[in-house]
């Protein structure tokens, strides 16, 4: 995180590259009104955290979760792309 104007501002690594992205989370918008809705929902829930703690290890999880799920869609992407590749070398 830096400093700049006073604000504090949050950025985010991603893949451990040297660039970093500037957390807004406004400037990500969601196609899927379900999305938008579970996202409201979930957004008033941490508003309502009074305990650091809890806030810390729920977060914690939470990136540990999309972390993983980033995992499984790489496997996935990975699998099909060879798949393709062994199906194409056979023709």
């Amino acid at each position: 995180m830096t400093i700049c104007h006073g604000l504090l501002e949050r950025y985010l690594l991603y893949n451990n590259e040297p660039q970093r992205v500037l957390m807004i989370s406004d400037k990500f918008s969601l196609k899927s009104p379900e999305k938008e809705f579970m996202y409201e929902q979930m957004s008033r829930e941490i508003d309502e955290y009074n305990d650091m703690e809890e806030l810390k290890t729920d977060f914690k999880s939470w990136i540990r979760l999309c972390l993983k799920q980033k995992e499984m869609t790489e496997d996935l992407l990975k699998q099909s792309i060879l798949s393709e590749i062994h199906e194409t070398a056979k023709d």
